[in-house]
């Protein structure tokens, strides 16, 4: 099962992250394990994309495991 991190975050932070995991891959460094994320810039944007059913689900599939 994937893990997928959601979250808010700013530009600048999410383009650092960019650019590190880059600067990895270019080292050919691996990470322990894949990270998948989904940042959005505010909580506002996050609750109009996430509505109150998605949540939902993101709940429950979270206590499933």
């Amino acid at each position: 099962m994937k893990t997928v991190k959601v979250g808010i975050t700013t530009e600048k932070a999410s383009a650092k992250e960019f650019v590190e995991a880059w600067k990895r891959a270019e080292r050919k460094e691996r990470r322990r394990e894949p990270a998948e994320r989904l940042y959005f810039l505010d909580a506002g944007t996050l609750l109009k994309v996430l509505s109150t059913q998605r949540l939902a689900m993101l709940a429950e599939s979270r206590q499933d495991g």
